[in-house]
């Protein structure tokens, strides 16, 4: 992204392990590999937009660890994901499973459909 707020997000996992970043930060499908900074810590940093975004770390691709310093946790559809807002309230109002169910329509209104 462009433009936006610095993020920064770190977790523990154990020494030299592959640690990623997940969410929708732009998408599931593109984890980003955070940097061991000190053995067994691993930071990233990135740049986004005002919005609401889920996320969680992944440890060698298959191990899935929900960051104990999130915001606010979202359950929906039976999992558990940290919650960041950036730029916005400290809680979300509403978050949908997905961004088909927040769209904007062509007249300019916001349509939410659970």
């Amino acid at each position: 992204m462009s433009a936006g707020q610095a993020v920064h997000f770190s977790v523990d996992a154990p020494p030299g392990r592959h640690v990623e970043l997940c969410g929708d930060l732009p998408d599931w499908k593109y984890p980003v590999v955070m940097a061991e900074v000190s053995p067994g810590h691993y930071r990233t940093t990135l740049q986004l937009g005002p919005g609401v975004y889920r996320y969680k770390f992944r440890v060698d691709q298959r191990d899935w660890v929900l960051d104990p310093r999130a915001h606010a946790v979202d359950e929906a559809e039976g999992n558990h994901n940290g919650v960041i807002t950036v730029g916005g309230p400290a809680q979300p109002v509403c978050l949908t499973p997905d961004r088909e169910h927040l769209w904007h329509a062509a007249d300019g209104t916001l349509v939410v459909h659970f």
